[in-house]
């Protein structure tokens, strides 16, 4: 099952929306399209840029790549929503921001240059260094590489968020070890 804009976007904006209706994000989402409300409020959070010609193309396929951006993006804004401190460094360009909109360098052979969201995500802990969004950008996400994804940062969202015991029986995060389901 390959993954689209609408069920990518849908996913994404349940998790961080308050939403409001009667707007219509993009030219080719109309004001009563059943994801309009959605897809407005993550345009509004800056997680959805669309394409310069002002549509969303929520037909087309998500590239590993699209999503990587998407949940950079995402990551974000839910860091700022939850007082959590993440700081998306990347060596290169410092901090990804939530407007960027390019889809990314190319190289000389027309191949993007995996270098930017993925590795951002793989360098904070948020994705594995087995995840599938570090290999074949160009690739179609499917269903379970997106529920994968968002496992992964909801789980080290969880971590960041771990509160230490004040006690005599205080345990040390380096001290926890992952399942072997964590991968």
């Amino acid at each position: 099952m390959t993954l689209n804009l609408p069920f990518a976007a849908i996913i994404l904006a349940h998790l961080v929306c308050s939403i409001s209706a009667g707007q219509q994000p993009f030219a080719d989402v109309p004001p009563d399209h059943w994801a309009a409300e959605c897809v407005q409020q993550l345009k509004e959070q800056g997680i959805v840029t669309g394409y310069p010609d002002g549509k969303f193309l929520g037909d087309k396929p998500v590239t590993r790549y699209e999503l990587a951006v998407l949940l950079v993006r995402f990551t974000q804004v839910l860091s700022q929503s939850t007082n959590t401190q993440v700081s998306l460094q990347n060596s290169q360009q410092g901090h990804i921001k939530k407007t960027q909109t390019k889809a990314g360098k190319h190289n000389s052979s027309g191949v993007r240059q995996l270098d930017e969201p993925a590795k951002v995500l793989f360098r904070n802990g948020f994705i594995p260094q087995t995840s599938p969004l570090l290999n074949e950008p160009n690739k179609q996400v499917t269903a379970q590489e997106l529920a994968d994804a968002l496992s992964w940062i909801a789980k080290r969202f969880i971590e960041l968020k771990v509160k230490l015991p004040e006690d005599d029986q205080e345990v040390e995060k380096e001290n926890i070890q992952p399942s072997a389901n964590d991968n």
